[in-house]
């Protein structure tokens, strides 16, 4: 976990100078202006190069060689993404003519557009993916929160009781998850959601996302604490609502054909209405 914590690091230094190398390099083309500057067929060259290494430097959240959290995979690529603009501005500064930068625009672009795909394909930067689908399409709902229990509606809308914990297998694209639901009052007189989440991976998945529903759904935003059991995956939760949340988990590439299992135990408590109305739930990772 150490050694994991520490190669985190190093690629989140790494990125911060690269992004403060391509600032610099901007600013002193802009300076200096292009009196003295490289040829074209050089610049085109350099670009190919400086794109490449904001390429490779993402390649920690498309690939998770280890373990990374959301925060961390929007922070190296929102830097990233900058670099290239820094870089992409040095050599516009530079060049004869605006028409000699075209190839090195085309080469950032189709760089981009393959990034974003295989983070598409990955089920990566799902912040960056919600924000850009809602801007377009609008706000979407959370999806109807899965059944996790056989209770009718009558039921749904008696008084809560604790009740006994509950199993079902589920099978999620492909991967036969088991969940446990337990629903109760704690000694506050707060309703609570427990449970458990064991999920299978199949041997080249690396990023999946499962959803968690609050059934019945809390009257605000609750407050969420959970923890994964296996040193082989980390969980972020991608979004939370009053009727459930979508948690994505990441699996390390050093995971052995042994460690096929995560366990993800959640809880889930009911906050004040007027302090959860309008924000976010309260995650806690243990």
């Amino acid at each position: 976990m150490g050694t994991h914590t520490q190669q985190r690091e190093l690629w989140i230094y790494l990125s911060i100078v690269w992004w403060i190398g391509s600032l610099a390099a901007w600013l002193m083309a802009w300076i200096s202006g292009s009196s003295s500057g490289p040829n074209d067929s050089f610049l085109t060259a350099a670009a190919l190069l400086m794109f490449g290494v904001s390429a490779c430097l993402r390649l920690p959240v498309l690939t998770t060689q280890t373990p990374t959290t959301l925060i961390e995979d929007h922070f190296v690529w929102l830097l990233t993404a900058s670099a290239n603009v820094n870089w992409l501005g040095y050599v516009l500064l530079h060049a004869s003519s605006v028409s000699a930068i075209i190839p090195a625009a085309v080469i950032g672009f189709a760089i981009e557009w393959w990034s974003w795909n295989q983070a598409c394909k990955s089920d990566c930067l799902s912040w960056a993916r919600n924000f850009i689908r809602d801007s377009i399409f609008g706000k979407a709902k959370l999806p109807t929160a899965i059944p996790l229990s056989s209770k009718s509606v009558e039921e749904s809308a008696a008084p809560l009781l604790p009740s006994p914990r509950t199993t079902e297998d589920v099978h999620d694209e492909g991967n036969i998850v088991q969940r446990t639901i337990e629903d109760g009052i704690d000694p506050t007189g707060r309703r609570y959601l427990a449970g458990e989440v064991t999920v299978s991976w199949s041997k080249e998945q690396h990023i999946q996302t499962i959803v968690v529903g609050f059934v019945p759904a809390f009257s605000g935003n609750p407050e969420v604490e959970f923890e994964v059991n296996c040193e082989f995956c980390s969980a972020q939760i991608v979004n939370c609502s009053p009727a459930g949340m979508r948690i994505q988990l990441k699996r390390s590439n050093g995971a052995t054909e042994a460690e096929r299992l995560a366990n993800l135990s959640w809880y889930a408590k009911q906050t004040d209405i007027l302090e959860s109305e309008g924000s976010p739930c309260t995650a806690s990772l243990n």
